[in-house]
């Protein structure tokens, strides 16, 4: 590839790792901007402005109802978007991937794999592009990287019925208490005024 066949952001994630890489560099973009917010502990996505700039950062806030959305699962649905898929059009266009592949795999050519190891060698020690090349160990923000680092926490377990003393023996709905992932101390907001580097 020449200097002016660079790849784009999106394209160079995609290369590198597939759907996955570039639904996390969409909402690690947003995130730093501080556009969209990621609860610490709950890991819940919410919207904090609604002006995409283009149709990757709108398929993301798609993902996100007005009442957030669990970060998997927002993940995951900008993974199926068009916005990836298109991006997987356009290195198969530049000759870097194949229509044929197998299911989940970015399905590279001999020169894609090439690009791939390239990308991989010479990514920048932090911001954007080396999250694209080298996953979520690579966000430059503690926080933000434990939070894309960790599973999401396992719903909140309510019981059915709790019986209280000194309610004349009235059965009443318990309420579950979630005490965190067991990776943070105190919960909080990624995303919003968190403060730390943002790596870009």
């Amino acid at each position: 590839m020449t200097a002016g066949d660079e790849l784009d952001l999106y394209e160079t994630a995609y290369l590198v790792a597939g759907p996955p890489r570039v639904a996390l560099v969409a909402l690690v973009a947003l995130c730093e901007e501080r556009r969209v917010k990621v609860s610490a502990a709950r890991h819940r996505v919410d919207a904090l402005v609604r002006e995409p700039a283009d149709d990757m950062e709108r398929a993301v806030l798609d993902a996100v109802p007005d009442a957030g959305k669990l970060l998997g699962k927002v993940l995951r649905e900008v993974e199926r978007s068009d916005a990836v898929a298109d991006v997987r059009e356009a290195l198969i266009e530049r000759g870097l991937l194949s229509r044929l592949r197998w299911p989940g795999a970015p399905g590279r050519t001999g020169e894609g794999r090439r690009e791939r190891d390239r990308l991989v060698a010479d990514a920048p020690a932090k911001g954007l592009r080396a999250v694209a090349a080298g996953g979520a160990e690579a966000i430059a923000d503690g926080r933000l990287r434990r939070v894309f680092t960790t599973p999401d926490p396992e719903p909140v377990k309510v019981r059915d019925k709790r019986r209280f003393g000194g309610l004349g023996g009235r059965d009443t709905p318990g309420l579950g208490r979630y005490t965190g992932d067991g990776h943070l101390g105190q919960s909080g907001d990624i995303g919003s005024d968190s403060g730390g580097s943002s790596g870009m």
